[in-house]
């Protein structure tokens, strides 16, 4: 999003719409004030604060979103879905029953795994706890991304985490790697 905002290009009348948490308004009003000399304005951007439920809807494409735990801070799990298939995105969260069922049937989770088993932090899941979610949700397979440094002390760090997960779902499983085109099919 940085990025976009400092593009000149933009500039031709392009709109971005950006759905966010409540509290977008506030967060991009900050960020921009950060940012000022590097950003050249946000008045292209369309900001949508949404707290749950249908967010965009066209035709068989649907997107939801759900209010998920993340400490204090407003966060959304958002659910894309089409005559085609559904991908979940967990967005930073804990482990939560509703995170579950606005989960469920999807065919492909893509879940945060921010920190090593042990190693635990609120609003954040780690390995066994992603491993849970696609287990108890139904997903059709699982992508982790967001994991943090600490996940990879050593050469053996993505093995031990994909056994963590493999613990408790025996689907297919892989980890984010930048670049990379995954397809989706009905779970």
């Amino acid at each position: 999003l940085l990025a976009a905002l400092g593009n000149d290009e933009l500039a031709d009348g392009t709109r971005i719409e950006l759905y966010g948490p409540m509290g977008l308004d506030r967060f991009l009003d900050h960020w921009h004030r950060l940012y000022r000399g590097t950003v050249s304005g946000m008045g292209f951007i369309e900001t949508n604060e949404v707290r749950g439920g249908t967010v965009f809807e066209a035709g068989p494409s649907l997107v939801r979103a759900a209010e998920v735990r993340h400490g204090e801070i407003p966060a959304l799990a958002y659910r894309l879905q089409d005559d085609t298939g559904s991908i979940v995105y967990t967005g930073d969260t804990g482990y939560d029953d509703l995170l579950v069922d606005f989960a469920r049937g999807a065919d492909l989770l893509v879940a945060e795994c921010s920190f090593p088993d042990g190693h635990e932090a609120s609003g954040h899941l780690t390995p066994a706890l992603v491993g849970r979610l696609l287990a108890e949700s139904g997903a059709g397979r699982g992508l982790l991304v967001h994991l943090y440094p600490e996940q990879f002390r050593n050469p053996s760090s993505a093995e031990m985490v994909m056994a963590s997960v493999r613990r408790h779902f025996r689907g297919p499983v892989e980890i984010a790697d930048d670049g990379m085109e995954i397809g989706i099919e009905r779970n």
